[in-house]
């Protein structure tokens, strides 16, 4: 990639400029990345309860807990409308080595 501009501005990371590798001139594009979990809550609408599990979850999977699979498939049919509990999920299984399940949860998304 080329002409990228970085600007941290706040807690969001924002990434804006012009991608020119394989492709024919030279297309913009503008997004950001978060860490912000309410950009997140704000498009899923999630209660109080599911907040809070969200953020609980978030630290477990990181931390490798292997208590939390059962939980996170507890969660996942209580919040289907819910995709983190299912990115949780998909990410222990990375973070814990197991690729191939990661990618079998990544597909319900």
């Amino acid at each position: 990639m080329n002409n990228l501009t970085f600007a941290i501005k706040s807690w969001h990371l924002k990434l804006q400029g012009t991608f020119t590798g394989n492709m024919t001139g030279t297309e913009p594009f503008n997004f950001a990345i978060t860490d912000d979990p309410e950009v997140i809550n704000s498009l899923y609408l999630p209660d109080e309860r599911a907040k809070k599990l969200l953020l609980e979850t978030f630290h477990q999977v990181n931390r490798k807990k292997k208590s939390i699979v059962a939980k996170l498939y507890g969660y996942i049919n209580e919040y289907p409308e819910i995709p983190q509990f299912k990115n949780r999920l998909a990410s222990w299984y990375q973070l814990t080595g197991n690729r191939e399940k990661a990618k079998e949860i990544n597909l319900l998304t």
